[in-house]
């Protein structure tokens, strides 16, 4: 695995993490992209580009 992999699969762990620990704390539907991407090292547009929507 090479360096950009590596970071690719910290980043969706970081969003993964991060949109779990939002969704229990206040529930799947009060939770925005955006909210999770402020708690995140990770920008708005790499969220999308990583799961196209909340959805996914």
């Amino acid at each position: 695995m090479d360096g950009f992999e590596k970071r690719t699969l910290k980043k969706r762990k970081a969003i993964l993490d991060t949109s779990l620990s939002l969704f229990n704390k206040y529930g799947y539907k009060n939770v925005t992209i955006a909210q999770i991407s402020k708690q995140t090292p990770v920008s708005l547009e790499t969220i999308y580009n990583y799961f196209g929507s909340k959805d996914n």
